[in-house]
């Protein structure tokens, strides 16, 4: 079950990553303001958008010690509530 990701810069130029939906809400509240979206894609795993994001970010090759279990498709029922509704992009006033 594929899900939306986003890939972040926040003010100080900091990268990251999070699920495009309401599930990274908490994620897109913690970046330092204005933040910027920089990408948007789509993976079938945690393991699948990790390497995803660091070829995109070029911070090399991904690797897990839990490969078995980063690398399970995401859950339906995940998908199911991640469709009720997409997140907005965050305001951009300062801290």
């Amino acid at each position: 079950m594929n899900r939306r990701h986003q890939i972040w810069l926040d003010a100080n130029e900091l990268p990251g990553m999070c699920l495009a939906d309401k599930d990274g809400n908490k994620f897109r509240d913690l970046l330092d303001k204005p933040a910027k979206l920089i990408h948007e894609f789509s993976a079938n795993s945690n393991y699948e958008a990790m390497v995803y994001y660091n070829n995109f970010m070029k911070f090399g090759k991904y690797s897990t010690d839990f490969h078995e279990l980063d690398s399970r498709p995401y859950d339906p029922v995940d998908q199911n509530a991640a469709q009720q509704g997409d997140a907005p992009e965050p305001a951009s006033p300062a801290r």
